[in-house]
């Protein structure tokens, strides 16, 4: 297998074992009785950490949750080898190390282990965010090999997750649930993020042609 096949897989390990991770907890959780059975992304009616908080949908969760912040952390690595962005190494290991810590404390009980899970998440959400930005404007600068449509596609993902996640700010005050509404921008922003894993791992950068 060729580098760019591996880049290409680790991408889809990205985003796929978070998409299963969440989406087969639910189907889980709500075949024994104890997660509803609705549509999460229009009313909200839990949110996606409940996926993963309790057996036996727990066993999936984390396996797989842990195995996509694996595939991340190699896959910006991996990119920022090739962009000559060194540091994604250090930044997505710091948010890999954080998702797995969001992971394996789903479902402990107590004020710091909630504490630990926000912080977790939210430390997670910040390096992708890093990482994104930086390689979405490497893309304005850099002309890909192959896959014109890639540069657009991956700044109009960035730019509706952008939108979602500031626009939820000012709009979950004037909505008569927040929680649910905050539930249903979860379940709206992770499958753009884990698009955006899928993508980045068909990125194969130029390589200018020798001289004649």
């Amino acid at each position: 297998m060729g580098r760019a096949a591996e880049t290409r897989l680790l991408g889809w390990v990205a985003g796929l074992a978070p998409t299963l991770a969440i989406g087969l907890g639910w189907i889980i959780g709500a075949g024994q009785g104890h997660l509803p059975v609705c549509i999460p992304n229009i009313d909200g009616c839990l949110p996606t950490s409940a996926t993963g908080r309790a057996p036996p949908e727990a066993f999936v969760f984390k396996p797989l949750m842990c195995m996509g912040a694996a595939a991340i952390c190699m896959l910006w690595t991996r990119v920022g080898a090739r962009t000559r962005r060194q540091w994604f190494f250090t930044v997505s290991l710091i948010g890999a190390l954080a998702l797995v810590t969001y992971a394996i404390a789903l479902g402990a009980t107590g004020e710091t282990m909630r504490a630990v899970r926000r912080f977790g998440v939210s430390l997670f959400f910040l390096t992708s965010l890093v990482c994104q930005v930086t390689f979405v404007l490497d893309l304005q600068a850099r002309r890909p090999a192959s896959r014109p449509w890639l540069r657009p596609t991956l700044a109009s993902l960035l730019a509706v997750q952008v939108t979602i996640g500031l626009s939820s700010f000012f709009i979950a005050d004037w909505v008569s649930d927040r929680h649910a509404f905050q539930n249903a921008v979860e379940w709206n922003y992770l499958p753009l993020l884990c698009l955006f894993f899928v993508l980045v791992g068909y990125y194969e950068p130029h390589k200018p042609k020798p001289a004649v």
